[in-house]
């Protein structure tokens, strides 16, 4: 069973390490695999509560579910705004050089659309 227990405890490990990012960079990559966090955390959890590991199961367990209810907080369907909007603008994006002969143009265009 310690077979089981170390790998658990290692993912269990680097999941809450992933929400340590703003202390070093590299916790911060760490917050990527939250879904493997639950599959593999919830996984082993169950595999040690019933191998007898109750107290390290149930840790492994509780941190596999946390990843699991963030990893399905991105399934939910964010809510709608009630009413207008508000104002709506444009954007513009031109990737050009100050040394570009072209840029009277792109100067008209920006005066034609607005």
């Amino acid at each position: 069973m310690i077979l089981v227990l170390l790998p658990a405890l290692g993912v269990s490990g680097a999941a809450i390490a992933g929400f340590l990012g703003g202390w070093w960079w590299a916790f911060d990559l760490l917050s990527n695999f939250r879904p493997q966090y639950a599959v593999v955390g919830t996984l082993l959890g169950i595999v040690l509560i019933l191998g007898k590991w109750r107290k390290s199961g149930s840790a492994v367990l509780a941190v596999g579910l946390l990843n699991a209810g963030l990893v399905g907080l991105l399934w939910m369907e964010p809510p709608q705004p009630s009413g207008p909007v508000g104002d709506s603008f444009t954007v513009m994006s031109f990737n050009v050089r100050a040394n570009n002969e072209g840029r009277l143009a792109v100067f008209d265009y920006i005066s034609r659309t607005m």
